[in-house]
């Protein structure tokens, strides 16, 4: 994943993100707004501002689709959210002040989209404050409402599918496109691993170890 160029900017004042509403939010907490015309990121607390900001394209994304349907100035972005007893992590440098690779933390999750399970990878947390007033309240299609929390995603094309004889792994083509899906449509946790000798977009998701019994259970049966 490249990272952000975009300038973190200092200057303008940041609102009160301590606030009750905003103290559930977990993880990193920042915000991303519009700096003279331009898509810029300020992390909340001044000790991370030498960290990484998430990726340009997440950042430019963020204000073309999301920044126009709010009232606020700016979006709130954070690198975690809690769910089904899970940690999710969608951060550009975690726990550290560089852009390295080892540093890149974006889960994994199993959305329900159009009615089926879909494997996405997590770039950024999204807290919708409130709607402006008169407009279509969608992002490519997919309603947005306020007060609640969101992810900017990466979704598999369609639901993964049996490439392999096993039956504990199946495949999937990540898109290139970037889409925003409320989090109370992630169904589970996920693990995904790029698929050797595949192409750049080419997935392998690996059957977690709460399916193990199941997918046996099932060989055994057709013996």
């Amino acid at each position: 994943m490249i990272h952000s160029n975009v300038e973190v900017e200092d200057s303008l004042p940041l609102q009160d993100l301590e606030s009750n509403q905003n103290k559930k939010l977990r993880g990193t907490h920042g915000r991303i707004f519009l700096n003279n015309g331009s898509p810029s990121m300020k992390w909340t607390r001044v000790e991370n501002h030498s960290k990484s900001v998430y990726p340009t394209e997440v950042v430019y994304f963020c204000t073309e689709h999301i920044l126009p349907l709010v009232v606020d100035d700016h979006i709130i972005v954070r690198t975690e959210h809690h769910r089904h007893g899970v940690i999710f992590r969608a951060s550009p440098s975690y726990l550290h002040d560089s852009g390295q690779d080892s540093c890149i933390w974006y889960d994994w999750a199993i959305f329900k989209i159009d009615g089926s399970p879909i494997p996405c990878q997590i770039l950024c947390f999204i807290r919708i404050g409130s709607l402006r007033p008169g407009i279509d309240h969608a992002v490519q299609q997919y309603p947005v409402t306020e007060n609640n929390n969101f992810a900017v995603v990466r979704r598999m094309t369609s639901p993964p599918y049996k490439k392999y004889k096993s039956d504990y792994v199946t495949c999937g083509k990540l898109s290139e496109e970037l889409y925003l899906f409320d989090c109370e449509t992630i169904l589970s946790d996920v693990a995904v691993v790029h698929e050797e000798g595949g192409t750049d977009n080419s997935f392998m998701v690996v059957a977690s170890r709460d399916q193990w019994l199941n997918v046996f259970q099932q060989f055994i049966d057709k013996q």
